[in-house]
């Protein structure tokens, strides 16, 4: 009974048709048009990934990337571009994480630190966008259009805001980036090309 609910949707019978309506879904089989985008999308990232294309699409806007604070503006950045481009947060937060993560990664960023990075643009403008599942499932739930709800989103607007500020301001007092990753920057920029960079 319960794999079935889990599967084919739940109904409600309270009385209150406002509680019934959140409570009667359509269980796994409802969600499979999103399930479906989101395996398709990190499939696509995979192979692009597997096969250089993603590291041939990134290294050329990761070189101009010369400190920490150019590298979480570019992620901010990204994440709602990818929110517009994409049908999903859920792909949106994917792609952002494998542009940026060796990069991260070579700088000694805190993983908990780019996590919030990135969720901060991904993982909050979505709901800003009409056409990505995030806004679709706020009109459906609330019955208010995406074009209404979005003058009074606040929060999606000054989060990214905030922690871009934060990251640039305080990143370092924080922990969120090794001290001498400025220098790390510039000696990479210095080495000639065909030498591997270090960690």
């Amino acid at each position: 009974m319960l794999l079935s609910a889990m599967v084919r949707g739940a109904e409600s019978n309270t009385g209150a048709q406002f509680i019934d309506t959140l409570l009667s879904t359509g269980g796994i089989n409802e969600m499979l048009e999103t399930i479906s985008i989101i395996l398709l999308v990190m499939a696509y990232a995979g192979i692009m990934q597997h096969c250089g294309l993603m590291a041939s699409m990134v290294e050329p806007i990761v070189r101009r990337l010369k400190n920490f604070v150019a590298l979480a503006g570019a992620t901010v950045f990204s994440g709602a571009l990818f929110n517009v481009l994409l049908p999903d947060q859920y792909p949106a937060i994917t792609m952002s994480t494998l542009v940026y993560r060796d990069e991260y990664n070579r700088r000694g960023v805190d993983r908990a630190a780019w996590g919030n990075i990135v969720n901060s643009s991904a993982g909050i403008t979505s709901v800003l966008v009409p056409w990505n599942t995030c806004a679709i499932y706020m009109v459906t739930i609330l019955g208010v259009s995406c074009v209404d709800y979005m003058g009074y989103a606040f929060f999606c607007y000054l989060y990214p805001i905030v922690v871009f500020v934060v990251a640039a301001l305080f990143g370092k007092k924080l922990g969120w980036v090794l001290k001498g990753e400025p220098r790390l920057a510039a000696r990479d920029a210095e080495a000639p090309e065909g030498v591997p960079r270090e960690a």
